[in-house]
């Protein structure tokens, strides 16, 4: 019976050897003598995809980018897109390539940038000196042309014609600013992402939106707010608004100072200007007790005086707690103005009940809102990753920063092992897609944004990349990195999946 199977499974290596059947998850790039490139199935080393390219690249969602050289003067690199069957998709004529983002890619040729969709077709009627990134929620980007600047969708039709001074496109913001310059003035206008104007070039001075208004200020001087679908609230001349948070905007009238409400009502207004303009948080902002600013309390949305100005520094609230500081020590209140945590730390960092960072000279701990010590205080830095991961940094004997990983309630998830290869830097890498790169035992891996350490850290940079500026930056472009491990060298996925570049005399 088990020769049989070995005889079946031999026999079906044989047929994937011998047949020109194509699996993505098998190819990997393969060089041969002459030091031209194809695809090679891994199983059995035989070339699939003939070695006509002068690069290849790993096989991503079943689309490789391929290079050929173009040799005039100079050496210039020609980038296309083969399939798993190694049909060129996309000709090689591209400058360079991004990664597809909703079936569509940004390329570049005779230093112009045009968009193209799966199989090479041009969607941008027109090539532009610079198509930016789309926006992640939004699916529009600012191109420019001949310093005039506009947004194409994803179909690569101009829904903001590209004729304005200016295009601004906020990540998180549900409208663009366009800005149009008339002589030397400056008016700028609100525009949804489907290129539906939301006002007139009225403005001279615009925010963006982070919620239902924001603050603006018309060609007459005159201060206001106006909502997502245009509709003005524009204030007397004299106000002077700015930094709106919380529903409430910093108010500036006749050298008083205080606080007014999206909708148009003062909340105070005093004689003296407080040290630090602050904005409201949680219901609540902080303001000093007189023009020399000595003491801080706090005022609700009313203009009530609820924390007296008792404290030699204040943070903003955080729901219902806030960091206070007396003398040279820190305490945690609540809204009632009642010590939750009592003043005797060096800084104390409130993040959520159940994580609050504490420092004691110059070493961290965390405590929870009992004040009850989950960490002891040996950490030399911390770093709040997102909702379920944290970062904490200790040092060893030599001064070195090692890094491990624990979950908002203080559970060990890596211990210290990890350490940065970048000299001088004492915080860790950022996370990349979801990634990060970490490193141990002289060798580099990736965790995910919950601790686990979902690529091993038994690679090494390539030789012929200079660490850390050509990798540190470029993690998974095109969803692979370039690696070394020992002799070998190729590509690793996202999911830890190795394409090994083949070749004869390798």
């Amino acid at each position: 019976m088990y020769k049989r199977i070995i005889c079946f499974n031999f026999f079906i290596l044989l047929i994937s050897c011998t047949t020109q059947y194509v699996d993505r998850n098998h190819l990997i790039p393969f060089k041969n003598k002459n030091g031209k490139w194809g695809y090679a199935d891994s199983t059995c080393n035989k070339v699939i995809i003939p070695c006509t390219y002068d690069l290849t690249y790993p096989f991503i969602n079943g689309i490789a980018r391929v290079v050929l050289m173009e040799r005039d003067d100079t050496v210039k690199e020609k980038y296309g897109l083969i399939d798993t069957l190694g049909k060129l998709i996309v000709p090689c004529i591209y400058e360079d390539i991004a990664p597809f983002d909703r079936g569509t890619t940004i390329v570049k040729k005779e230093g112009k940038y045009e968009l193209i969709d799966y199989v090479g077709n041009t969607l941008t009627h027109r090539s532009y000196d610079e198509i930016k990134k789309f926006n992640k929620i939004f699916p529009v980007a600012v191109v420019s042309l001949n310093e005039k600047y506009g947004c194409i969708n994803l179909l690569g039709k101009e829904i903001i014609p590209c004729k304005y001074s200016g295009v601004t496109n906020f990540e998180r913001d549900s409208m663009v600013i366009v800005t149009q310059m008339e002589g030397y003035k400056k008016r700028e206008a609100f525009y949804k992402y489907d290129g539906t104007a939301i006002t007139t070039f009225k403005y001279e001075d615009t925010s963006p939106f982070f919620g239902e208004y924001t603050i603006v200020r018309d060609t007459t001087g005159r201060y206001g707010f106006i909502d997502t679908s245009g509709k003005e609230k524009m204030l007397p001349e004299g106000y002077d608004i700015m930094l709106l948070s919380d529903g409430m905007a910093n108010l500036y009238k006749k050298n008083k100072f205080g606080y007014i409400s999206d909708q148009g009502e003062i909340a105070f207004l005093k004689n003296y200007r407080p040290v630090e303009a602050r904005q409201y948080a949680s219901g609540l902002v902080g303001y000093t007790d007189g023009e020399k600013g000595e003491k801080w309390g706090f005022y609700d949305k009313k203009g009530k005086l609820v924390i007296p100005f008792i404290y030699d520094n204040i943070t903003d609230f955080e729901g219902d707690f806030c960091v206070v500081v007396k003398g040279r020590e820190c305490g945690l209140i609540n809204k009632k103005n009642e010590v939750i945590i009592p003043f005797e730390f060096d800084n104390i960092d409130y993040i959520s009940d159940s994580l609050i960072f504490v420092k004691k000279g110059d070493k961290w701990g965390i405590t929870d809102i009992s004040g009850k010590l989950i960490l002891p205080f040996q950490f030399y830095s911390y770093s709040v990753i997102n909702k379920n991961l944290i970062q904490l940094a200790v040092k060893n004997e030599k001064d070195q920063y090692y890094y491990g990983f624990y979950n908002w309630e203080g559970k060990l998830i890596q211990p210290h092992k990890y350490y940065n290869k970048i000299e001088g830097e004492k915080y860790w890498q950022v996370f990349y897609e979801g990634l990060a790169q970490v490193y141990k035992d002289n060798g580099f891996g990736f965790i995910d944004e919950k601790g686990n350490e979902v690529i091993p850290c038994i690679y090494e940079c390539p030789d012929n990349i200079k660490y850390p500026e050509d990798i540190r930056f470029k993690q998974f472009r095109w969803g692979v990195v370039y690696v070394k491990s020992g002799e070998k060298y190729g590509y690793i996925d996202e999911r830890g999946n190795e394409y090994w570049i083949k070749g004869d005399g390798k």
